[in-house]
């Protein structure tokens, strides 16, 4: 962080102490530029989904976003994404996350959801995935792209 560290790799600072140590650091013109962003953002989000004048808010949000990460830090750091420091250790969560999402979404919230709503409906389109690895693959990308990448960056 600040340059100091020990021999583990660690900085000798928390965050937390560093953030205190150097103030906000946040001049008027970087506030200014703050709130432009998020007028922009939130007419983006209102645009498509109040008044529809917007298609898809996300590719939109994602570009800015990007854009604005740029102009300030320049670093995929900054939103957080960097190697993780046990690919093991996230491996197994994501498998354990994954298994206990199944597990209770087939044997608490289906069954507790179907007494208040009706059955869930696949979207247009999903009936062509089973058989089909390459269709699957293509929605794969795109569910990882929008919902999994874009939405993380662009909310």
């Amino acid at each position: 962080m600040n340059g100091s560290g020990t021999a583990t790799g660690r900085s000798t600072e928390t965050e937390v102490e560093l953030i205190q140590r150097r103030g906000n650091g946040l001049s008027p013109r970087q506030r200014w530029f703050s709130l432009a962003e998020l007028i922009l953002g939130s007419a983006i989000v209102i645009g498509h989904n109040v008044y529809h004048v917007i298609p898809n808010e996300v590719p939109i949000l994602v570009v800015l976003g990007l854009i604005s990460v740029r102009l300030r830090d320049g670093a995929w750091t900054a939103m957080g994404l960097r190697w993780p420091a046990s690919w093991r250790r996230t491996v197994l969560f994501a498998l354990g996350a994954a298994a206990l999402r199944i597990l209770l979404g087939a044997l608490v919230i289906d069954p507790l959801t179907a007494h208040f709503w009706p059955p869930a409906v696949a979207p247009s389109g999903a009936d062509q995935i089973t058989g089909h690895v390459m269709v699957a693959l293509r929605w794969l990308l795109i569910v990882w792209i929008f919902a999994a990448f874009g939405e993380e960056i662009g909310y």
